[in-house]
């Protein structure tokens, strides 16, 4: 498993009250995660004040046991050829790692856009796939690639109840959202764009 140095560690189509509730419950309640694997979740201004504010969370996994997610917003200023020198290919990148959550802050994982995905990397929407550092460094990446230390989890039934309760507003999935330039300014755009609509 990849891990970074010590320095390195982390440093409504929306649904909110208004929604039925029945139709919210339904959307989680997948079995098979595929029917919420890839939404986005935009923090609402219930979260000011709170490590998560202004954050955009794409959710990677879901299922009964709980939910996993990449905040596609959060770019640090650490070169990716600083944060991981054992990786040949980023020591030309002139990217910089993104920090994906306050969970695991040394564990690397990867959101590749590709048509040609590998072995071991999980479809999430479209052309988007996630893998584990470990994965998506077996071999070349066939694709636009972006690396995260860390990740954002929840507890069986934790994300529900804070979607129920306005934390976050839900939308649908652009994976090439995922891959802007400019990641800072995401929050403040699809804020505007999606507040007050409905799923």
């Amino acid at each position: 498993m990849l891990r970074l140095s010590p320095r390195l560690a982390f440093f409504r189509r929306c649904w909110l009250a208004g929604l039925l509730l029945l139709c919210a419950s339904s959307l989680w309640a997948v079995e098979d995660e595929a029917g919420s694997k890839g939404l986005f979740l935009v923090a609402t201004e219930q979260l000011d004040g709170t490590g998560f504010h202004e954050t955009v969370i794409l959710i990677t996994h879901f299922s009964p046991h709980g939910a996993t997610g990449l905040a596609i917003n959060r770019p640090s200023d650490i070169p990716l050829r600083e944060a991981l020198p054992e990786i040949g290919p980023l020591q030309q990148s002139v990217d910089s790692l993104f920090l994906g959550g306050p969970v695991s802050a040394n564990v690397i994982s990867v959101l590749v856009r590709t048509t040609h995905p590998v072995d071991g990397m999980q479809h999430i929407a479209a052309n988007l796939y996630f893998a584990t550092g470990q994965t998506a460094f077996a071999q070349p990446i066939d694709g636009a690639a972006r690396i995260y230390a860390g990740y954002t989890g929840w507890a069986p039934g934790q994300l529900q109840a804070e979607v129920e309760r306005g934390d976050w507003m839900v939308i649908e999935s652009d994976p090439d959202i995922v891959f802007e330039e400019n990641a800072i300014d995401l929050w403040q755009r699809l804020y505007r764009s999606w507040s007050g609509k409905w799923i």
